[in-house]
């Protein structure tokens, strides 16, 4: 509810003040500065703050002037701002740092005690996290367990630091509601405290148990099940948090945000008159791609000044590439030039960069492909296609069956293969039954025969292929450089790879010695690009600090942004303080974040 303010009458007849506390309050975001909002989206805290936290036990983090303190839900702080960095209450205790030393304190701003590596707490430290998580644990039993890492895996410990569940999972959550989330082989699922799986692990990614509902992930879209694992609400949002004690959840859907009740119900809709700081992306051709704000994710585009030269306003955008960029608008897709001109009409149902000076477009599930004027150069009769690449794509016409195409819509490689991929480097990977792999050149002949189980493009000389479900290296002459021990591994990029090994992820040369190990929380790695690597810190993991390594594997921009792109052009995109701008190679601002 709105804060309100009841007037009662006293014994000397003068009005009292009885301020009700707020109950749930979610952050928002007016004109580069944060506040609150309540349930009902009435402005509870008005915007004010340079970033907030949430509300945990009643007391939210705030950021001053790159300090943060805590305040509490009539806007008082209660705690002033002069930490670094400052982590939500639990049990009346906080995790703070400053002059990078870390140490609880209390509500009052006391020091309690210093914060020590063992103490198995996952702290969750503002500064370098986002006020996403709205789940308050403040009233878990007094036998809470909390998760604790050991040889690269999870378990559980209680408060006297006694092993209750031996680490064996990837990632292991909290436990809420008696339920905690656990990944076992990539999928995830929920234990109890006896360690026994009361739901088995086959999500692709869960939320925990909130008010006795788990949003899930199937199929690409997120639902709820309850704690029988029966679908409470079905799968359609393309993203959902946990329910609040209120009985209301966050979830999105065609790009709204939402907030829904357990029925599933629309409680009501976030208008999007919260503008939240400008999203950035990597630099690509000369311009960025950018959102308009969170709650509203129109796109556009900013040069490498950071001049907006197409506002956002566009569903859907595609990266510039000879000089225009694809649109979606009314339902269609155009293209605009660098000033924001539509130059190509919005017509068609399909439409992709331009590569090799040609774009391809779709009409009534058919590809052909236009130049840059917007003329068709090749009819649409083709039922798959691929960008072209070294001057030939890929296409298929009535199955599945694909050969290669030159730039006139003639067959220069007629149609064989279930897999064509690219050309790359005078070389394509293909297979012609779907089971061995092997190259062609352009003239279609193998120049390296089809004999493994799989096969990528080659990139810096070097081709991924796989034997026996493990993946190494070959040269252009089908040689094996690198042998096939690697559970998975990514193409060759300034000279270093990353791959997998013993469900590790490393980073090695081309002579396949390790030049670093990588902590990531996600599917797949980064590759290397401007010779430089966007990289969490493995002594810091849990505090999210992203800093950027070279080839060999030296720190040469210290860990300590809240998230890290990859450099593009000379300029990578950096969060801090939930704002974003872009540094240079030697970790200097070219756009300080103020956006």
């Amino acid at each position: 509810m709105l804060l309100i303010f009841l007037l009662f009458l006293s014994c000397s007849n003068e009005p009292t003040v009885l301020k009700l506390k707020p109950e749930k309050l979610y952050p928002i975001s007016v004109n580069e500065k944060w506040g609150f909002i309540d349930i009902s989206g009435n402005v509870v805290i008005k915007p004010q703050f340079d970033y907030v936290g949430v509300f945990i036990e009643d007391l939210a983090p705030i950021l001053i002037n790159e300090k943060w303190g805590y305040i509490n839900k009539f806007a008082e702080i209660v705690i002033p701002p002069k930490y670094d960095l400052a982590g939500h209450f639990e049990k009346g205790l906080a995790i703070v740092s400053l002059n990078d030393k870390y140490y609880y304190i209390d509500k009052s701003g006391n020091y309690v005690r210093d914060y020590r590596e063992n103490d198995n707490d996952y702290p969750n430290i503002y500064g370098f996290t986002s006020p996403q998580d709205t789940k308050d644990n403040s009233h878990e039993p007094i036998n809470k367990l909390i998760p604790f890492r050991k040889d690269k895996k999870f378990g559980y410990k209680d408060k006297n630091d006694k092993v209750i569940i031996e680490p064996k999972y990837e990632i292991a959550g909290d436990f809420n509601e008696g339920l905690a989330v656990v990944n076992v082989n990539g999928q995830y699922g929920y234990i109890n405290k006896n360690d026994e799986f009361v739901i088995q692990p086959k999500y692709d990614a869960t939320y925990r148990f909130s008010n006795g509902l788990a949003a899930v992930e199937i199929d690409g879209l997120w639902g709820y099940i309850n704690r029988n694992d029966e679908l409470a609400i079905k799968p359609q949002y393309s993203s959902a948090y946990g329910f609040d004690d209120n009985g209301i959840a966050n979830v999105k859907i065609d790009e709204k945000t939402v907030f829904i009740k357990k029925t599933g119900d629309e409680e009501f809709i976030l208008e999007h008159k919260y503008k939240c700081q400008i999203i950035l992306s990597i630099i690509k051709n000369g311009f960025s791609i950018i959102y308009k704000s969170l709650y509203n994710q129109a796109k556009g585009f900013i040069n490498r000044n950071g001049e907006v030269i197409v506002e956002p306003k566009y569903k859907h955008v595609l990266y510039f590439s000879d000089g225009l960029a694809a649109v979606y608008k009314d339902e269609k897709w155009g293209f605009v030039n660098a000033s924001g001109e539509i130059v190509i009409e919005p017509k068609f149902e399909h439409a992709s960069y331009f590569s090799d000076g040609l774009a391809f477009f779709g009409e009534n599930k058919l590809y052909g492909f236009i130049d840059t004027n917007g003329d068709v150069i090749i009819e649409p009769i083709f039922k798959r296609v691929q960008l072209f690449a070294e001057g030939l794509s890929a296409v298929s016409i009535e199955n599945e069956i694909r050969g290669y195409i030159d730039k006139s819509g003639k067959y220069v490689i007629k149609p064989k293969f279930v897999v064509a991929n690219q050309f790359s480097e005078g070389l394509a990977a293909v297979s012609i039954d779907g089971e061995k792999y092997g190259f062609i050149d352009k003239s279609g002949e193998f120049k390296i025969e089809q004999k493994f189980e799989s096969a990528r493009s080659f990139s810096e000389g070097l081709a991924q292929v796989w034997i026996n479900k493990k993946c190494g290296y070959i040269n252009k002459k089908g040689k094996l450089v690198l042998d096939t021990v690697y559970e998975d591994c990514r193409k060759f990029s300034s000279g270093v790879a990353a791959v997998s090994k013993d469900r590790e992820i490393i980073y090695i040369n081309i002579k396949g010695e390790k030049i670093a190990d990588f902590k990531s929380f996600f599917p797949v790695p980064f590759d290397f690009s401007d010779g430089l690597l966007a990289f969490v810190d493995n002594e810091a993991w849990y505090l999210g600090k992203w800093g950027y390594m070279n080839t060999e594997g030296e720190v040469v921009i210290n860990p300590q942004y809240k998230s890290a792109y990859r450099f593009s052009e000379g300029l990578a995109c950096v969060e801090t303080f939930g704002k974003y701008g872009y540094i240079n190679t030697k970790g200097e601002w070219i756009w300080k974040p103020t956006r």
